[in-house]
């Protein structure tokens, strides 16, 4: 037996001897060591030491765009912004060659007359650098359009406007991408307008960009955006100063301003769908207040039977929470069945009516966890005074407190969640519902 035991204990030594250095090993992604590296802002992008830097990170560093440590924030603003000074650096230094040619970054440095009489349209293609075409012309591939503002603005004061347009691969390049982003960047191609020594905003006459697309699902809905550097810790798409005009093909995106651009493509439920899960919501509240009554009844009807049910307060307050959720049901019932009529007053009662149940179910939830702190964790000296009528007071008493409060300052009432291109976020309240369906049938 000695024997045996010392022969295990050998084992073990050496399987730990063997997997010590597996332990010591960083990790693949190796986040933190990778995010600790700085971008040379002042290097030349012709140079492209910069370019290779960006393209070796984004495809070694797997946290580099999901981790919210400091030095990973740090380098996510460094990368982002070199783009706005690599098109300065652009568009200030006039080269010999005027385009720069790389596998994820195409861009197209051109010098236009401040009196051009017209727009100046540039092609924009995932694979080829930019190109200026005849604004009259016939377009076969994605293009933007400069209204004749941009140019007319700098009138007398030079000759020339040096323009830069730039398409970016973001899916090769890990660049522009939001955390938790659930649309999809059009063939990852993010395009750049820059004009040289003016910041252009407010236009009266919009930025024309056209893509051309195959038709798309139904089910995809389409935003024009712009990448907002100020948006959150790492910049993020916004929709502000742009707008769509849709086309089976070919989706028309009008924006104010000169910035990063691209085109969104967002899930969306058709209204078949949202039918479909709307009435299967309903139909589980349904059964979720039919088996809460069963509950209910079934409590009452044990009372006559067994002394137990009178006097244990553990039972009682699950009837009390069994209350909450079937009220609560109910609630979200009522509003379903009247949501359609116009009556300002029956919508500002639903709203606080439907708060009111919620915020029940929260506090008889807590008072579960209470309830069983005392019964397990403290045990000795729980008795308190009156204590159901002290813990009924706190489940349907505070909820009331709150909703009243909040109804004399007028915030029930009629609202519509809406997203950045203001459309109507069903998706959002049916992912909702079925959270409600999951929670309530459990009871």
């Amino acid at each position: 037996m000695v024997n045996w035991l010392h022969s295990v204990n050998w084992s073990l030594l050496v399987t730990i001897l063997i997997f010590l250095p597996l332990l010591a090993t960083p990790r693949g992604d190796n986040s933190e060591s990778c995010c600790l590296e700085t971008l040379p802002l002042t290097d030349n992008p012709q140079n492209l030491k910069t370019d290779k830097k960006i393209i070796r990170l984004s495809a070694t560093c797997d946290d580099l765009w999901q981790t919210n440590s400091d030095p990973c924030i740090s380098l996510r603003k460094q990368i982002l912004r070199y783009w706005l000074h690599f098109e300065d650096h652009l568009i200030t230094t006039w080269y010999t060659q005027d385009s720069l040619d790389l596998n994820w970054a195409k861009t197209r440095s051109q010098n236009i007359s401040a009196t051009i009489t017209q727009a100046v349209v540039f092609t924009f293609v995932p694979s080829e650098v930019p190109t200026m075409i005849d604004v009259n012309g016939k377009r076969n591939t994605s293009s933007v359009k400069l209204p004749m503002e941009i140019f007319q603005s700098f009138n007398n004061k030079t000759d020339q406007v040096t323009v830069a347009v730039t398409t970016i691969n973001s899916g090769e390049s890990g660049l522009f991408k939001e955390p938790n982003q659930t649309g999809t960047v059009l063939d990852n191609v993010v395009v750049s307008v820059k004009v040289k020594g003016k910041r252009i905003t407010g236009l009266r006459e919009c930025i024309e960009l056209s893509y051309l697309h195959k038709q798309l699902p139904q089910n995809l809905t389409r935003q024009c955006v712009f990448w907002d550097f100020n948006k959150g810790q790492n910049g993020g798409w916004n929709s502000s100063g742009c707008h769509a005009k849709l086309h089976d093909t070919e989706t028309v995106c009008c924006c104010d301003h000169l910035t990063f651009f691209t085109l969104l493509l967002n899930p969306s439920i058709d209204n078949i769908t949202a039918q479909s899960l709307l009435t299967t919501t309903n139909v589980g509240c349904g059964i979720s207040m039919v088996f809460l009554s069963i509950t209910v009844i079934l409590y009452f009807f044990l009372r006559f039977f067994y002394k137990k049910f009178k006097s244990d307060n553990t039972v009682k307050i699950h009837m009390n929470l069994s209350g909450s959720l079937f009220i609560l049901n109910v609630a979200y019932l009522l509003n379903n069945g009247i949501n359609h009529l116009d009556h300002p007053g029956l919508c500002k009662g639903l709203g606080g009516f439907t708060h009111y149940c919620l915020l029940c179910c929260f506090t008889w939830m807590a008072i579960e966890g209470f309830h069983l702190y005392l019964l397990v964790i403290k045990v000795v000296n729980t008795y308190i005074q009156y204590y159901l009528v002290k813990l009924c007071l706190i489940g349907w008493g505070f909820p009331a407190i709150v909703v009243t409060i909040t109804g004399s300052i007028n915030s029930y009432g009629e609202y519509t969640i809406m997203d950045m291109a203001n459309r109507t976020t069903l998706s959002l309240s049916l992912h909702i519902h079925l959270v409600c369906i999951s929670v309530f049938s459990k009871e």
